[in-house]
């Protein structure tokens, strides 16, 4: 693959080999000991019959066992051993060394670029314009030291990622504002186009209008420093909030039940087995459960704790981790969707979850459910307010002239909230809400008095579930396709289902068993307008909003 010319390759610490081998050399260590358990023991016998030896008499002991093993010559056998071990240690020295030498990325104009290998040589190419976050991550290690990773991640599958490091702290900041100010372009350096009356065909050397993200690559860059890291908090979330976000969630209750089954088990298993060792097995199977309903609010634990949000020049930062120290930064219009969720537990102090859509997350079907939506995560826990602001950060206009109250109507609303005069034409702001209706209640019993479907000028917004109540947010642009299904039953009673066509997600995207008619309506007024608002689709310059908001 031919590269550009004049590349400025950088090496990372000469530690990373080590620190990102340390689970193969351990993993290899261990197979070779188990193998060799029985040379071990020998060993370990030698070493105590040594050690009763007169301290004079090494020499000659060593060279006695030497013969014995080598039923001849031991000098000779010595020297061999002594060669192959010297060797051996060579190659564990030597393959880090050649490992970090082939190991250096580049940064320029177009793209992110990092090659490795000694044998096997990869290079991995991350162009600006797919860019759809930056992650700084600290391992607990790392965080001990000052060395960390930093991932780009860029809209393809579940390996689709160039992870540079490791580095120093400071190296990863100046790194990553330095990707983000060469993918921002230049929408303010913009050089003057060509002199009035000078015509269309003279124009051939003028800067292009910049009217996306994929635009801004050939655009000027910036003056240098015009993209500083001055950040702008937003909000945060307080330790007693996400304590009690975890108490108050449907994985506490089941471990508290599963705790009592299992208490009640190893009772009757402890007073039918006399012999614990008999029982451990039995014991180990019991405590499955619980140990993984523990390891599941751990997890949400530690990657929603210290999680605080902010505002900068390159988009939004998010920052969490109570082992793991991780800073992710999405650029400007990346995210796809908008997720907003609320437990049934959490009515009560009115705490809602705040989820996105990110193009190149790794959703693959073997990642656990909750991995899945930590990266993708706007916020954890918190007060409405604070979920509404993750949500305008990325949908700040909701082509509605009253979003205060779509909004509500949203969140809480049930059967006509929300809802505008039924004379109103379908896929105006006037009409509002257009519910599932009553014939519908055959097939969701529960959840159809919710489901309702609005139309703005600029997204579509799912109001779904009954008891965990929850909201999507889909802007126009992000609308890959959508499609409109029909069962048998369903044609027989006249509904549809409209399901939107996304990247990889856990935010809700299917709205199920509308009015048919209903459902062509807004299928013309949804195509029409992902057609028009794709095409218009602009840079914002949302920092200035989200911080005059806060003014």
């Amino acid at each position: 693959m031919s590269l550009p010319k004049g590349l400025n390759w950088r090496h990372v610490h000469p530690i990373t080999p080590l620190v990102r081998g340390w689970r193969v050399v351990a993993a290899v260590f261990a197979i070779v000991s188990w193998q060799a358990l029985d040379d071990i023991k020998v060993a370990i016998e030698l070493y105590h019959q040594l050690r009763e030896v007169d301290p004079g008499q090494y020499s000659q002991t060593v060279r006695d066992w030497a013969a014995q093993a080598s039923g001849g010559d031991p000098t000779t056998w010595l020297i061999g051993a002594g060669i192959i071990l010297g060797l051996i240690v060579l190659t564990i020295l030597m393959i880090p060394f050649l490992s970090w030498r082939a190991m250096s990325y580049a940064v320029d104009a177009d793209a992110v670029y990092l090659r490795s290998g000694i044998l096997a040589k990869q290079l991995r190419i991350a162009r600006l314009p797919r860019i759809q976050s930056i992650d700084i991550t600290h391992p607990l290690l790392g965080r001990i030291v000052g060395l960390g990773q930093l991932s780009v991640e860029v809209a393809g599958g579940a390996d689709s990622k160039v992870l540079i490091g490791y580095l120093r702290t400071r190296q990863l900041e100046a790194l990553r504002r330095e990707i983000l100010d060469l993918a921002a372009g230049a929408p303010t350096a913009v050089e003057p186009g060509p002199p009035a009356g000078a015509g269309i065909g003279a124009g051939a050397g003028s800067i292009p209008e910049i009217k996306g993200f994929e635009d801004v690559v050939g655009a000027p860059r910036m003056p240098e420093g015009a993209l500083s890291e001055t950040e702008h908090p937003l909000y945060a979330v307080e330790p007693r909030v996400l304590i009690g976000s975890l108490m108050r969630s449907g994985i506490a209750v089941s471990v508290l039940l599963s705790g009592i089954l299992t208490a009640i088990a190893l009772f009757f298993i402890l007073r039918q087995e006399a012999d614990v060792l008999t029982a451990l097995p039995v014991i180990m199977g019991v405590l499955t459960l619980p140990m993984a309903l523990i390891s599941l609010q751990w997890d949400t634990l530690t990657h929603g704790w210290g999680f605080r949000a902010a505002a900068t020049p390159a988009g939004i930062r998010v920052r969490y981790g109570l082992t793991d120290a991780t800073s992710t930064t999405l650029p400007p219009g990346r995210v796809h969707a908008v997720g907003l969720v609320q437990s049934v537990l959490w009515r009560g102090k009115d705490w809602w979850r705040a989820d996105a859509t990110v193009a190149g997350r790794a959703v693959t079907p073997s990642a656990s459910k909750s991995a899945r939506k930590v990266s993708t995560r706007l916020l954890p826990v918190g007060p409405r307010d604070h979920a509404l602001r993750a949500l305008w950060l990325v949908a700040p206009d909701l082509g509605t002239p009253d979003p205060d109250g779509l909004l509500a109507a949203a969140l809480t609303g049930i059967d006509g909230d929300g809802a505008g005069p039924t004379a109103a034409p379908i896929g105006s702001t006037e009409r509002g809400f257009i519910g599932a209706p009553r014939r519908a209640r055959l097939f969701n019993p529960i959840a159809w008095r919710r489901k309702a479907i609005a139309l703005t000028g600029t997204c579509v917004i799912l109001r779904l579930n009954r008891w965990a109540r929850r909201v999507s947010v889909i802007p126009y642009e992000r609308i890959q396709s959508f499609r409109v299904l029909q069962g048998p039953l369903a044609r027989h009673r006249g509904l549809a289902t409209l399901r939107f066509d996304m990247v990889d997600s856990d935010v809700p995207v299917i709205l199920s068993n509308l009015d048919a008619q209903h459902v062509t309506e807004l299928s013309a007024h949804i195509a029409a307008r992902v057609a028009r608002r794709g095409h218009d689709e602009r840079l914002d310059r949302w920092l200035a909003r989200v911080t005059a908001s806060r003014s």
